[in-house]
C-alpha cells in the first residue's frame, strides 16, 4: 500500500514542492506556548491519549487481544473486523496529524519528504520495548526509544557520519531489537 501511496502522490505532484502552506498549518511548526513548541504540545497529547486509551479502555484490552492472538479474541465475542478497522483508521488519521505536523515544522510539502521517519519509527517501537509479535504495546516506552533514536541521529551527524551509514545503524538496531524480543520469548 505504501508503494501505490508513494506512487499516486508522485503522479499527482509531478516532483513539485509545495511552499504555500496554509497559515494555521504554519504556526503549528513555528508557535509556542509557555516555551514549547506546539509541534511537541500535539505530539505529547497524541501519546497520552493513545495511553489512556490502550490503558484504560475496553476498547484498548481488544485491541491487545486482537493484536495478541486474532482467533482467541475472536472467540471470546471480540468484534475483530471492527477492532481492526478502528485501529487501521485511527493509524491513518494519526499518521495525517503526523503529516501536518511536519509540514508544519519543514515548511514545505514534498513528495517522500518522510520516507526516512518510517525506519526511525519503527526503530523506537522496537526500541522501545513494543514486540513486534502484538499483544502488548508500550507508549511511554516507545517516547523514550523515539527519543533515543533521535539522540543516536544526532551524535551520528554531529561526528560527520553520513545518512548512508546512519541507516545501517538503525537497521541493526531494530534486528538487534528483533533478535532479543525473539530471544526473550524463547527462554
Amino acid at each position: 500500500m505504501m508503494q501505490i501511496a508513494s506512487g499516486l502522490s508522485a503522479v499527482l505532484v509531478r516532483g513539485q514542492i509545495a511552499y504555500n502552506i496554509p497559515p494555521l498549518v504554519l504556526t503549528l511548526g513555528s508557535k509556542t506556548i509557555f516555551g514549547i513548541p506546539w509541534i511537541i504540545l500535539v505530539a505529547a497529547f497524541m501519546l497520552l491519549v493513545a495511553h489512556i486509551v490502550l490503558s484504560h479502555t475496553r476498547f484498548g484490552r481488544y485491541v491487545y487481544m486482537v493484536g495478541g492472538n486474532r482467533e482467541a479474541a475472536e472467540y471470546s465475542g471480540v468484534n475483530v473486523r471492527f477492532v481492526t478497522g478502528a485501529v487501521m483508521t485511527i493509524s491513518a488519521v494519526c499518521s495525517g496529524i503526523a503529516g501536518m505536523l511536519g509540514v508544519a515544522y519543514f515548511g514545505s510539502a514534498q513528495q517522500n519528504e518522510f520516507d526516512t521517519f518510517l525506519l526511525d519509527a519503527i526503530a523506537a517501537v522496537a526500541v522501545g520495548g513494543t514486540p513486534f509479535t502484538g499483544g502488548h504495546a508500550n507508549v511511554l516506552g516507545t517516547l523514550i526509544g523515539a527519543l533515543l533514536i533521535q539522540l543516536l541521529r544526532y551524535t551520528l551527524l554531529a561526528n560527520g557520519v553520513p545518512d548512508a551509514a546512519a541507516l545501517v545503524v538503525k537497521g541493526a538496531i531494530i534486528a538487534g531489537a528483533v533478535w532479543s524480543q525473539n530471544r526473550g520469548r524463547a527462554a
